[in-house]
């Protein structure tokens, strides 16, 4: 539970390394209606697993005010933290076609341990997302999907998550209907990567509101969450061949 934290639309949520220590960076991000000025990152130091046990009060202790480097307002879902390289990237979900930016993570503002978060919040400067370009082509992930694309194309496309893989090699990015995997090189950026067409891909079992994902610790496989309850709101999937065979 984040204690005094103002909420607008939290999107997404990534583990980080901040100044030595496990944190979690969560993206209060989401902006269905491109109404909002600017947007937050949250910092927030990781749970220990007795910490998990029970309901747990915690207070951030850091925050990234920004806004787009053009003053526009937009929709995102996805966050990925690249702490090894000091950047937060991020793929838009609203408008199309989908954008990659990029923010610095060195902008972040220490909260302090007193005060009201909000006063806080109010102080920190607004930083600004750099644009780097679009994302490169997310084709249908089957033949399916290649004849109903026309049809559903726009809305089955649009990115609701992404995570890098703990080796650095992969970006994972989810859409409502497949798994798009994106690799690249030691001497490469994500920044240039993500604007080439993904190395593989994957269809997810139903067109459904797949909004969460992440690799798992070996990086064999990303767990995909849904919006709601019920049977299957979690599921495992295992890396395409040719990506777990390199």
């Amino acid at each position: 539970r984040l204690t005094g934290v103002p909420q607008r639309d939290f999107e997404s949520i990534d583990n980080l390394i901040m100044a030595g220590r496990p944190t979690l960076v969560v993206a209060d991000s989401g902006d269905n209606l491109l109404i909002w000025d600017d947007y937050r990152l949250w910092f927030i130091p990781e749970p220990s697993t007795e910490q998990l046990e029970k309901t747990t009060e915690t207070r951030p202790i850091a925050v990234l005010r920004y806004q787009f480097d053009d003053g526009k307002s937009r929709d995102v879902e996805a966050i990925a933290a690249e702490y090894e390289r000091d950047n937060i990237w991020l793929i838009t979900k609203r408008p199309l076609p989908a954008e990659v930016f990029r923010l610095n993570l060195s902008k972040a503002t220490a909260i302090p341990e007193e005060g009201e978060i909000s006063a806080h919040l109010d102080a920190a400067p607004i930083h600004h997302a750099e644009k780097i370009g679009k994302l490169g082509n997310l084709a249908p992930t089957s033949a399916l999907r290649w004849l109903i694309n026309p049809l559903v194309g726009e809305q089955v496309n649009r990115v609701t998550a992404m995570d890098q893989s703990p080796d650095g090699r992969l970006m994972a990015v989810l859409t409502y209907a497949g798994v798009y995997y994106f690799k690249r090189e030691p001497e490469q950026s994500w920044g240039e990567v993500l604007q080439s067409p993904p190395e593989h891909s994957q269809p997810l079992p139903g067109i459904r509101q797949w909004e969460g994902l992440s690799f798992n610790q070996t990086g064999d496989a990303v767990w995909i969450s849904r919006e709601g309850h019920g049977k299957d709101g979690l599921i495992s999937l295992p890396l395409p061949k040719p990506l777990s065979q390199e």
